[in-house]
């Protein structure tokens, strides 16, 4: 919660009358999270108009707060028509009509759709990200030299892997390797690390996603100890993370 905000919650109640999107914005780009949830023979639908970049991020575990993913705190069936979803809808789907904790359930389940210029901006920053991580985890596997940037160009373009922002980097990463015609020799290393119970949920998720979990573990005191392959490349960046979402309070150990 922010110092100078109260505690609010946050419903989809709503006048039908208030315009949430001026009708003289004829320009206006929507940048959609989408959910689709079948159930009972019926499917619902259930959106946000998000900055697409906070909302990435937040996807991939980044601690954001969720007003600052949300351009409008409402959730939708269809924000083209701004045409909110029923709170009965989400009470018995979600359990709860507050929408920030609806919102980081869509967030994390759902699709998001960024409009055309900022995806490829994205995706451009995304590459780039991958490139440097192979830059600093890759060499050749006869010779053992680091990869040139030519040779890192021409990596990317001969794997073929789309590179997708729904997906972590180091999955991606993977794929790349996995793909490519190139023997490379990459650098990996196993790590251990606990955390308490309060960090466990965003912390497994971004760990399913950036590392490989070889073991896990639910401690005395109801901490949680996991041990991970992770590859040399992005194991300060996972420190990073886990620094950050815990304040410093985790240990870790690399074997």
């Amino acid at each position: 919660m922010r110092p100078t905000e109260s505690k609010v919650r946050y419903k989809t109640d709503h006048n039908p009358g208030q315009a949430i999107y001026p009708r003289t914005q004829k320009h206006y780009h929507y940048n959609i999270a989408r959910l689709h949830i079948k159930q009972d023979g019926k499917e619902y639908v259930f959106e946000l108009d998000v900055n697409p970049s906070r909302a990435i991020d937040f996807r991939h575990g980044k601690d954001i707060d969720m007003r600052d993913v949300l351009k409008v705190q409402r959730i939708f069936s269809s924000v083209s028509t701004a045409t909110f979803a029923k709170n009965s809808d989400m009470l018995a789907l979600f359990a709860t009509d507050d929408v920030l904790d609806v919102a980081k359930v869509i967030l994390q389940k759902g699709k998001i759709l960024p409009v055309a210029e900022e995806e490829n901006r994205l995706r451009e920053e995304k590459r780039k990200r991958i490139i440097d991580v192979l830059r600093r985890c890759a060499v050749h596997a006869k010779t053992g030299e680091p990869l040139l940037d030519v040779e890192l160009e021409k990596i990317m373009a001969d794997a073929k892997v789309q590179i997708d922002l729904h997906e972590s980097d180091s999955w991606t990463i993977r794929k790349i390797i996995e793909a490519v015609k190139t023997p490379l020799k990459v650098g990996m290393q196993t790590v251990q690390v606990t955390l308490a119970p309060q960090f466990i949920g965003k912390a497994k998720y971004y760990l399913t996603n950036h590392a490989k979990i070889l073991k896990e573990e639910t401690l005395a005191d109801s901490s949680w100890r996991v041990t991970a392959e992770v590859l040399v490349g992005v194991k300060e960046e996972i420190f990073n993370y886990l620094n950050a979402l815990t304040h410093g309070k985790f240990s870790s150990k690399s074997q």
